[in-house]
């Protein structure tokens, strides 16, 4: 995961793609995965596949904001609105809001 996230943070996102993947078939429970799939699907164009990508994270009871980022690029944009307040509650429930 960290060369895949590595290489897609410097705009290989190609050359990443396997080794994002291949994180994920090891440990497929991990939401962070599919995060960074998200985003590298996001940058190639693969849209379904990055909303896919968010949807895992969402099923594994991660806060997906990248799933409401696909669909609005997706053009659905009501959807996508939907999708980023529930991220909002979710997050709220995973992770503690900050102080003040």
């Amino acid at each position: 995961m960290r060369l895949g996230s590595f290489l897609l943070y410097i705009g290989r996102t190609r050359e990443a793609l396997p080794y994002l993947e291949r994180a994920i078939d090891q440990d497929p429970v991990n939401g962070r995965n599919f995060a960074m799939l998200s985003v590298a699907h996001l940058n190639l164009g693969n849209i379904d596949k990055a909303m896919s990508a968010g949807q895992s994270m969402v099923n594994l009871g991660m806060p997906s904001m990248w799933l409401a980022v696909a669909t609005a690029a997706s053009g659905n944009r009501k959807l996508a609105v939907e999708q980023y307040w529930q991220t909002r509650l979710l997050m709220n429930t995973v992770i503690f809001p900050p102080a003040g």
